[in-house]
């Protein structure tokens, strides 16, 4: 998918709202939980850099890199505070372990090939300090499902479910124009990439809805659609 035209104010409209709230409502803890030693971070695939306040507020001096000229443009314009890079996939123009913390929401499932994605992961890891924490955020499977019915998106019914691993997928923001056009990636296609890039797992949550929350969720407080990795690299 490229972002391009009206897309990156759309997509930075959509993110900033109520599409974001279950899997941003835990950040904050996991990342106390899983303590950084330093506080140097870098948002890879950070779009139109929704979220990189949000790093700042937790402490991390913070700083992103993305594909997409557009996105980045829109980025300089709503947060010049913030260094943005254009980078070609899987490439971070950045030293050997120089970042304490890598910040990845919503890009791996936009790589159509797991040796593309084990490329970005094996970058990630390299630029990553001993002892670097790695947090990915990506969809889950069942937001895809078209039996499923979400308060926020709306699977698009066009193949059976579940296709087969890095087969093309979309889903809809409702009450948008916006549509995502992904690749479907399973968790154990996730964990595999993981394991091949030499990062070690520390928690995987797939956050639900919560009954009185201000959304009233619908399939959301069973079914997870969102996935959050906490990764390692190693300590020297």
């Amino acid at each position: 998918m490229e972002f391009k035209g009206d897309l990156p104010e759309l997509f930075t409209k959509a993110v900033e709202g109520d599409i974001s709230y279950i899997f941003m409502r835990d950040l904050p803890a996991l990342l106390k939980k899983h303590a950084c030693t330093g506080n140097m971070a870098l948002d890879y695939g950070c779009g139109t850099g929704v979220r990189l306040p949000f790093l700042k507020d937790q402490g991390f001096n913070v700083e992103g890199v993305d594909i997409e000229p557009d996105m980045l443009n829109q980025a300089r314009q709503l947060h010049p505070e913030f260094s943005v890079t254009h980078i070609k996939s899987g490439n971070i123009p950045k030293p050997d372990n120089c970042f304490d913390l890598v910040f990845c929401s919503y890009v791996l499932l936009m790589i159509p090939t797991k040796a593309e994605m084990y490329q970005v992961m094996a970058e990630i890891y390299r630029v990553l300090k001993p002892g670097g924490v790695f947090v990915l955020l990506t969809a889950a499977e069942n937001i895809y499902d078209h039996s499923r019915d979400w308060l926020l998106y709306e699977p698009i019914d066009y193949q059976p479910y579940p296709p087969t691993s890095g087969s093309t997928v979309k889903v809809k923001v409702r009450d948008s124009s916006l549509v995502f056009e992904d690749y479907y990636w399973t968790t154990e296609d996730y964990r595999s990439v993981f394991h091949e890039a030499g990062f070690v797992l520390e928690e995987h949550i797939q956050p639900l809805g919560y009954k009185g929350e201000y959304l009233e969720w619908k399939d959301e407080l069973e079914y997870p659609n969102n996935s959050t990795f906490i990764l390692r690299k190693p300590a020297a």
